[in-house]
């Protein structure tokens, strides 16, 4: 890998988040850690948002504070409160002072909502396997130059067929 560094920089900064964190979740911890250290700076936490949860605390536990710092100021504030709940709580108190008052006031009334109630870490509550689901049918739009018009929908189905829900595109 170290000798196709330059071409595999190159072709991470081309992809979308959702497809390195596909990438990443494949790979060995070793070959993980090394196309991690790939990443530019500043689109690791849209990747650190896509990856399953064991693999995201797997690599925030390989990075310094300042670098989950600086990869989490590149996100919105939601995706910041959704990122929280996964950070060390040192390192959560490095971003919230990184962050503006208004900024900082956002996140802390994001993660202050209860469980199941929108707060950021709903994925815990069972949200996450329904965001996750969306993530991977968005993963697969995004391959398709062109949409069929009107196309404003799609209706999701598991491996049987039988559908467990509507993702709607224009909320997405």
């Amino acid at each position: 890998m170290r000798q196709h560094k330059g071409e595999f920089q190159r072709r991470l900064a081309r992809m979308h988040p959702a497809d390195i964190a596909f990438v990443l979740e494949r790979l060995p911890t070793d070959d993980r850690l090394e196309l991690w250290s790939l990443v530019d700076a500043e689109r690791r936490g849209g990747v650190l948002l896509e990856l399953a949860d064991g693999v995201r605390d797997s690599l925030i536990a390989t990075m310094p504070q300042r670098e989950i710092v600086d990869a989490a100021e590149h996100l919105e504030t939601d995706e910041i409160a959704y990122l929280v709940p996964s950070l060390p709580q040192d390192t959560v108190a490095a971003l919230l002072s990184s962050l503006d008052q208004r900024e900082r006031h956002k996140v802390r009334e994001m993660l202050a909502f209860p469980r199941g109630r929108g707060r950021a870490d709903g994925h815990r509550d069972g949200h996450g396997a329904r965001r996750r689901r969306d993530r991977v049918v968005l993963r697969y739009l995004r391959r398709h130059e062109e949409l069929p018009d009107p196309f404003d929908q799609v209706f999701v189905v598991d491996r049987d067929g039988v559908l467990v829900g509507i993702l709607r595109l224009k909320t997405c």
